[in-house]
């Protein structure tokens, strides 16, 4: 029995749009079966992340041979026309900004190397455990310094972090929706 944990949640960023549906609802539009891979792998993700105790987030850094720290997970699709797909990720990595993490997802066969940038929050009147998905976006592979978009989506999910922190009530909604 799969032991859940956490509740995975989707935050707007500090223009107000909630970038995880956007992104989410643009696979779903699309016929093509190589999104309908992606969301089954999304969705899946989504599903292993709420398993994932708070104290189970990987540390930042990088161990004695000098590897990132990571969370991994092994996914398998719903059947797609009758089949399923696995993929073994290195899926939850901690970025410089504390307490923001990236999880991650790359299929080499489709060119797509997912991340979305995250956060945990623990609702105040439940001390119920959230992961907060604020920024999705794609990587062309191996960026140079200058191309990569980690950075910034690390920082602005770090700003969605502190408004929900000093101003929870504003943000309550995203939380008790769940429960209405």
């Amino acid at each position: 029995m799969v032991n859940i944990v956490a509740e995975v949640i989707s935050l707007p960023d500090l223009k107000g749009v909630d970038q995880m549906t956007d992104y989410m609802s643009m696979l779903f539009e699309d016929p093509a079966k190589d999104s309908l891979i992606k969301i089954g792998f999304i969705t899946k993700a989504m599903d292993a992340l709420a398993t994932v105790p708070k104290a189970q987030l990987p540390h930042r850094g990088r161990d004695a041979e000098g590897n990132h720290y990571f969370v991994g997970f092994e996914l398998t699709t719903d059947p797609i026309d009758g089949v399923e797909y696995t993929l073994r990720p290195k899926a939850i990595k901690a970025l410089r900004a504390e307490p923001i993490y990236e999880l991650r997802l790359s299929v080499e066969r489709l060119n797509w190397h997912f991340r979305a940038t995250f956060f945990p929050k623990y609702h105040p009147d439940t001390n119920q455990l959230f992961y907060c998905l604020v920024n999705p976006f794609e990587k062309e592979g191996k960026e140079g310094d200058n191309d990569d978009p980690t950075d910034e989506n690390m920082q602005e999910t770090y700003e969605v972090f502190k408004q929900v922190r000093a101003h929870f009530d504003d943000y309550r909604k995203y939380f008790d929706d769940l429960y209405q």
